[in-house]
């Protein structure tokens, strides 16, 4: 019995692996929504139905092409952030803007705290997966 090779296509995985952290995202959304959350909610719903409509009605024989899902990736995102933003006002949140460091101005309990996720991430995720050396 001879294994069928797949072609290696890299815009193929990336597309998959953007859709699947927006699912994830949209999932997350859901669990969040509130009063104070209902509209951004409704624009990612509304956001991510045009992303599925979309990404089905490409043909697999046709160049398949990341952008219909890269478009949306931004806007989803901000979407949800403004959502962590109003979901946390209740437990004492003042931030509305998303600071990376202290230059950029006061990083409150809740920017730091994004700030150490993503830190401990890019601890984790670097050396398992390097990007190749510049040529």
């Amino acid at each position: 019995m001879e294994r069928k090779s797949q072609e290696f296509r890299p815009n193929i995985i990336l597309a998959d692996a953007i859709y699947t952290g927006l699912s994830a995202l949209v999932r997350l959304a859901q669990k969040r929504k509130n009063g104070r959350t209902n509209e951004f909610y409704n624009q990612i719903v509304k956001n991510w139905s045009e992303v599925q409509r979309k990404s089905k009605s490409i043909n697999l024989e046709d160049s398949y092409n990341s952008f219909v899902v890269q478009d949306k990736e931004p806007v989803l995102r901000r979407l949800y952030l403004q959502m962590l933003w109003y979901s946390t006002q209740p437990y004492g949140n003042k931030e509305f803007k998303r600071v990376y460091n202290w230059r950029d101005g006061t990083v409150g309990p809740l920017n730091a705290l994004l700030n150490i996720a993503g830190a401990a991430l890019r601890d984790i995720l670097v050396p398992r997966y390097p990007f190749p050396d510049s040529e």
